[in-house]
């Protein structure tokens, strides 16, 4: 009787883990980029994904106060570790007020595309917060070997001010 009970249960077991092992994978993939952790859950037919990594990877901030209970997410803001364009890293921004109509921007820029470049070309271009563009400046990054960073300042005329966020656009690069 035991060996009856004891393959009943193992059959069971098989069943049940053949159902679950045979289920598709959920996939999570935000601009082009797999997200492997944490996964996505389905749950009665709904797709359950995490706030925090979606936000993120979208450039906004999320943040948590823990005696409201509130999440909030800001996407007025820019990513605390820079941006992403065609294998260069944009990073370390600072932008800062001056007097006589300018800002002074200051960033960090690494070749991460693999190869030598002899030139790249970005605009950077700022943005109120309708999304209208107040300003665009050309940015040349030089030479730069991969995996070497750059530092870059420039000076940007004051019709950035009050602008809301900005994003850098690819012009051109040269690869050596």
């Amino acid at each position: 009787m035991k060996k009856k009970v004891f393959a009943v249960l193992v059959i069971l077991t098989l069943t049940f883990t053949a159902g679950v092992m045979a289920a598709p994978q959920l996939k999570l993939i935000i601009n082009g980029t797999p997200v492997t952790s944490p996964a996505p859950k389905l749950i009665d037919g709904s797709t359950y994904v995490p706030l925090r990594v979606v936000s993120e990877m979208l450039g906004a901030e999320v943040g948590w106060d823990a005696k409201s209970y509130t999440v909030t997410v800001d996407s007025e803001k820019q990513p605390t570790d820079g941006q992403k364009v065609e294998g260069f890293h944009f990073h370390s921004i600072d932008i800062q007020d001056v007097e006589h109509g300018y800002h002074d921007v200051y960033l960090n820029v690494k070749n991460n595309t693999g190869k030598e470049v002899r030139s790249a070309y970005f605009n950077l271009v700022f943005y109120d917060k309708s999304g209208k563009v107040l300003a665009s400046e050309l940015i040349s990054t030089g030479e730069l070997k991969n995996g070497e960073t750059k530092f870059i300042d420039l000076m940007v005329e004051d019709k950035i001010a009050g602008y809301s966020s900005y994003k850098f656009h690819k012009d051109a690069i040269y690869f050596k």
